[in-house]
């Protein structure tokens, strides 16, 4: 999932994918990708990632979850990537 943890890395400053899990759901192929990050996720923002994702041999299609784990890292001058610090470094809550 390279292609994912690299396009999701340019969107979601402090975000790191910490797992991958492919299933076989009702079916369907399922990426379901850990993400410990100070925001979490969007439906939109999924929906831009999923088409970047290759296909695993034998698959025609691959649905893409995202789980978004939240978290705030911290020095003794505050916190760094809080959902309360994230406009200092060009995004909105």
């Amino acid at each position: 999932m390279a292609i994912e943890e690299k396009a999701a890395s340019g969107t979601h400053k402090g975000a790191y994918l910490s797992d991958v899990k492919v299933r076989q759901i009702a079916g369907r192929t399922v990426a379901v990708a850990t993400y410990r990050t100070p925001e979490p996720f969007t439906p939109a923002e999924v929906g831009v990632l999923e088409p970047k994702l290759p296909l695993m041999a034998g698959t025609s299609s691959l649905e893409l979850r995202i789980r978004s784990i939240p978290v705030t890292i911290s020095c003794k001058s505050g916190d760094l990537f809080s959902s309360d610090d994230l406009a200092a470094y060009g995004q909105s809550k």
